[in-house]
């Protein structure tokens, strides 16, 4: 007997939730109609950025290098510091992607500096005065000093540190399973950001160039040395192997185009815009002015029976 009353209940109060929600059916399309316009109006006033890609791939793969810890020591006490791998120098390049020695290279082509600080250029005095700020910044500017009691900041003209900023805000470095690197940037300024990608790193190669130069004027001879002292096979092999490879990383030093990366194509831009994601922000307003509308149908359903 209780169970069947429970029964008749439950479809009472599912009929009654069925009722409310068709009584105020308009209302909750209003709702979602309403919302939709409101993403519309973001969608509009939203700007369309692109995603630009660009990999680069090691010049010399990372191969079985001979081990000289026993030279180490001497090596350290002639000044001669012995190789690392490719993979080291691959590693050692992407850190240098993102440094301030690399943006004080890209920081001499001064029109590129221009068009990323473009926002802080002032035409009239020819020089960076960091553009004016309207209303709704200075008071988000008045409420940060206030809750947090910091000093209002002086204006810092673009310089390479504040490059370094930008490349971090605005150029991501993924590492690619077969060790490729994947330089992507979600920017409207496309050509911009294609020309700092380029810079960037034909800075660092640059760096990573003038680097090895000034390292490899003495080891050579003493790995040579070192070959005529030695009596080991093995040793004199490993030592050949290495003068080789030494060698070899002289003339690409001397006369590459490229020392340590490679692209391995050229840069590419999405052919659509992939932020905003068109699709995904109507969804989201649509359902939310769904369940804005049912709740609101539901509260206005209980204030009535209590008034009543």
């Amino acid at each position: 007997m209780d169970k069947s009353n429970n029964l008749q209940f439950d479809e009472i109060d599912l009929k009654a939730v069925f009722a409310t929600l068709w009584a105020g059916k308009f209302f909750v399309i209003f709702s979602i109609v309403f919302a939709v316009l409101i993403a519309s109006s973001t969608l509009r006033g939203t700007v369309r950025e692109f995603t630009v890609t660009y990999k680069l791939n090691p010049v010399t793969k990372e191969n079985n290098t001979p081990n000289f810890s026993r030279y180490s020591g001497i090596a350290s006490l002639a000044g001669i510091q012995l190789p690392t791998s490719s993979g080291g120098e691959f590693y050692i390049y992407q850190q240098l992607l993102t440094s301030v020695e690399t943006s004080k290279k890209i920081f001499k082509n001064k029109e590129l500096i221009k068009r990323l600080f473009s926002s802080e250029w002032n035409d009239n005095v020819g020089n960076y005065s960091g553009g004016k700020k309207d209303k709704k910044s200075e008071l988000l500017s008045s409420i940060k000093r206030f809750l947090t009691g910091s000093e209002e900041r002086v204006y810092m003209p673009p310089n390479p540190r504040r490059l370094v900023e930008y490349i971090s805000a605005n150029i991501n470095l993924i590492v690619g399973v077969n060790g490729i690197l994947i330089i992507t940037s979600e920017t409207s300024k496309t050509e911009d950001i294609m020309l700092l990608i380029n810079e960037m790193t034909n800075a660092t190669d640059a760096i990573m160039r003038e680097k090895y130069k000034l390292s490899s004027k003495n080891p050579l001879a003493f790995y040579k040395k070192k070959l005529n002292s030695s009596r080991s096979r093995e040793h004199r092999e490993a030592l050949a192997q290495l003068i080789a490879k030494e060698e070899q990383k002289l003339m690409l030093a001397a006369s590459s185009k490229y020392f340590v990366a490679e692209p391995l194509m050229e840069p590419t831009v999405s052919l659509y815009p992939t932020t905003p994601n068109a699709k995904m922000v109507l969804m989201v307003h649509i359902i939310y002015g769904f369940i804005f509308g049912i709740l609101v149908v539901f509260l206005l359903k209980f204030l009535r029976r209590n008034k009543l």
